[in-house]
């Protein structure tokens, strides 16, 4: 039985022909801002082809500091949207059906909570000072909750 792999010592995987710059060239070319680790990565897994003329442009254009980094946040993946999401729609009817089992048994929802709002509002300013970006964005929470 031959092997007609073209196997190399180090590798072995050699026989697989990947391409690891594929699509990189055109997230170049839409003018997506290409991190280094993630450039670096592609680039050792391309080995010692030659490397396409855009990317190799980007590549210097990269070294030269003139491919500037997209300001603000960079944004969350959808599996830590999807999480976060989650985490604050749980503890929002977690603390809603406190706080209406409370009403119902006591005629009042908290008595350690400040303010006269209803348990919905009450439950969702409690999860925002305590895991989002503060009391005034507990809208947002009500709006989280009732998405999911």
């Amino acid at each position: 039985m031959t092997n007609d792999r073209k196997t190399s010592p180090g590798s072995r995987f050699a026989h697989i022909n990947v391409d690891h710059l594929a699509g990189l060239a055109e997230r170049i070319a839409a003018g997506e801002y290409i991190e280094g680790p993630e450039l670096a990565e592609k680039l050792r897994g391309h080995g010692s082809r030659p490397i396409p003329e855009p990317i190799l442009a980007h590549i210097c254009r990269h070294l030269d500091g003139t491919v500037k980094k997209p300001k603000g946040r960079k944004p969350w993946s959808a599996l830590d949207r999807s999480r976060h999401d989650m985490i604050i729609g749980g503890l929002y009817r977690r603390y809603l059906t406190y706080l209406k089992g409370r009403e119902r048994r006591y005629g009042h929802h908290a008595g350690w909570t400040v303010g006269d709002y209803s348990p919905g509002e009450t439950a969702a300013r409690l999860v925002a000072r305590h895991f989002y970006y503060g009391e005034e964005s507990w809208r947002s929470v009500q709006n989280i909750a009732s998405r999911k």
